[in-house]
């Protein structure tokens, strides 16, 4: 089956990012991995002597951030067409890495740009830049004009 991963967030870009996968997904009648990345800052990591986990190993901040990371995914799911299989990755990590780590044996990646260029995207790195770099399969950035 025609696997194309996606990294979604909250952002336009990724947004149409999601669109594009999802029509190229859909007239190959393919599938669907949208994976969604997220970290927390060190500054919102208590002492994992003093964290109260629950046994998960998650420290509060960052299971109240997956959880939300889940309710967004759920959230785009349900606007995705029938004929399209749908599974999706919540996980903690770098989103570049992710993406890459999950993306193996899929025929495409699917990213959106954030539309920084020049200077400043040197500067700053770029998800987009680095799977780019790093993939062992075809990658397509949307831009947000798509």
């Amino acid at each position: 089956m025609y696997t194309i991963v996606v990294g979604v967030d909250e952002s336009e870009g990724s947004r149409k990012a999601l669109e594009w996968a999802t029509e190229q997904a859909s007239a190959r009648k393919g599938k669907l991995i949208l994976v969604h990345a997220y970290q927390v800052l060190a500054g919102y990591q208590p002492d994992p002597e003093k964290s109260d986990s629950g046994g998960t190993g998650e420290t509060p901040v960052e299971e109240e951030t997956r959880r939300a990371a889940e309710t967004f995914l759920k959230g785009l799911v349900t606007e995705l067409p029938d004929d399209v299989e749908i599974e999706t990755v919540v996980t903690k990590g770098r989103s570049s890495e992710v993406l890459l780590e999950h993306a193996e044996g899929a025929d495409m990646i699917a990213v959106g740009s954030r539309g920084r260029g020049g200077f400043t995207g040197l500067l700053l790195g770029s998800v987009s830049q680095q799977v780019v770099q790093h993939a062992a399969c075809p990658v397509v950035v949307v831009p947000k004009a798509a």
